[in-house]
């Protein structure tokens, strides 16, 4: 699903990631963890192409993306649902506005978004805060609410840059719960965290970075 075949990047002068080695298969849900600063954002921003490795090779999908056309990056990207570190949410919008607005800016039927506007709401319970602006929410449903956006095209692939920053230890294991449910339904989940316990409770694979090299 995901493979990373000798992958190097820097910026500037800087190695960020070194000789990168990894497999993701179809319906896994792997855990990256590392401290902050270890290259786990920069990894996952190689999976979408927002960066290019200096050296490498990654494939999605059996595609070699680092040669992808241009004109195909919209297709990949449209894949991958990504929930961003800080969650980047329209905070004076509503929740259903958060949704919807990106579906808008692609060319979405109007009665599709609105189907798939229900189905996301539904399943990570925000339906009755559907009308509420982004701002009023507590953590657990900004959350729930950037991960609603990710999976809103049904990708079949999910990056999640930390998110169970600033979340207590019950509303991490709701969003943990949340993530479980959406990988049993078939979709691959690459978490990055920097809580261990999260790999220790969890029983899924874990993947160690450190100074930009996989352990």
């Amino acid at each position: 699903m995901i493979q990373f075949h000798h992958v190097f990047l820097r910026y500037g002068p800087v190695e960020v990631l070194s000789d990168i080695n990894l497999q993701l298969s179809k319906g896994e849900f792997v855990i990256l963890l590392g401290p902050s600063g270890a290259g786990k954002t920069a990894l996952l921003s190689l999976i979408n192409r927002s960066r290019l490795p200096n050296i490498g090779q990654v494939l999605v999908e059996k595609k070699n993306i680092v040669r992808m056309p241009l004109k195909e990056i919209p297709r990949l990207r449209q894949r991958i649902g990504v929930i961003c570190q800080g969650l980047k949410l329209l905070e004076d919008r509503t929740v259903q506005e958060n949704l919807s607005l990106p579906l808008l800016i692609a060319g979405w039927p109007k009665k599709s978004i609105k189907e798939r506007l229900g189905l996301a709401l539904s399943r990570v319970s925000l339906w009755e805060k559907r009308s509420s602006p982004a701002k009023d929410l507590c953590s657990g449903e900004r959350q729930r609410l950037a991960i609603a956006r990710a999976i809103i095209t049904n990708p079949p692939i999910l990056l999640a840059d930390e998110p169970l920053e600033n979340l207590d230890p019950i509303l991490s294991e709701d969003i943990l719960n949340l993530f479980n449910e959406i990988n049993q339904s078939g979709t691959t989940i690459l978490l990055a965290t920097q809580k261990r316990e999260v790999a220790v409770n969890i029983a899924k694979r874990v993947v160690v970075i450190k100074e930009g090299r996989i352990q």
